[in-house]
């Protein structure tokens, strides 16, 4: 592949989910000549959505299980670097999870698969990313939860996995300013995905879910990929070390029932 920087180099994590999916298909309708590099769980789906997107854009992907960190590591690292990859203009990491038990339920080891899946894969992207990114101005964006602001039952290791993404953010982003490198999370709440596919099939569990949240419906994917692709791209060139809530109004907004 001949690099330029005119082409705009983008990394995915987590591209076969839900949210990673949606991401994709934004950034593709506004840069529609983007170099993307994919991570999946499988290369079935990989290869699926590389299989829908327009024949202009051009694809690298790997196979890697974010929990299993140096695996993780080595196969990411591997991912930018291919094809001579000396730059990266954006990166998102759309990578999941969602145990939700209560803190006397929770093993350590799934507590500890938690924190690896979502903020040391989160750690990972933001230190292989940041350096591809000194040669031009760069954004990376994480996904928080609104469990990281607000206390939730049986949310126990996701907001501890989410709040420290949280304040991963905005340290890197203080770090990384001088490098006009922007680094920025999304904080969704609860959005229709494979993940939270469960929790919205049973009809108490959503009940009580939408009564929190002020708006009164479950989010779509494209809700919060809209505003991963607004911090990733050339509009929000002013905006750094933020925590963008897109939940409805669950974290902010606690709606009183009518008299």
């Amino acid at each position: 592949m001949n690099e330029s920087t005119d082409q705009s180099r983008y990394l995915i994590l987590g591209a076969t989910g839900s949210l990673g999916s949606a991401t994709v298909a934004k950034i593709v309708q506004r840069d529609t000549k983007a170099c993307l590099l994919l991570q999946g769980r499988t290369q079935v789906g990989l290869d699926r959505l590389c299989s829908e997107l327009p024949p202009q854009i051009s694809t690298t992907t790997v196979v890697a299980d974010a929990s299993e960190p140096m695996d993780f590591e080595s196969a990411i690292s591997e991912l930018v670097h291919r094809d001579n990859g000396t730059y990266l203009t954006g990166a998102v990491n759309a990578i999941g999870s969602l145990a939700l038990k209560p803190i006397t339920r929770l093993s350590l080891d799934e507590f500890r698969t938690t924190l690896d899946v979502n903020l040391i894969s989160t750690f990972t992207m933001i230190r292989l990313a940041a350096p591809m990114m000194t040669r031009t101005a760069g954004s990376i964006v994480a996904i928080s939860s609104a469990a990281a602001g607000i206390g939730m039952a049986s949310h126990e290791a996701i907001a501890a996995a989410k709040a420290g993404i949280e304040g991963l953010v905005r340290a890197s982003a203080a770090s990384l300013g001088r490098s006009n490198i922007r680094v920025n999370a999304v904080s969704p709440g609860l959005f229709d995905s494979n993940l939270s596919s469960a929790l919205i099939a049973d009809p108490t569990a959503l009940k009580a879910s939408l009564a929190l949240h002020t708006l009164k419906r479950v989010g779509q994917a494209a809700d919060v990929a809209s505003v991963v692709d607004f911090l990733l791209g050339p509009e929000s060139t002013w905006v750094t070390g933020a925590v963008l809530p897109v939940d409805g109004g669950l974290r902010s907004l606690h709606t009183r029932p009518t008299l």
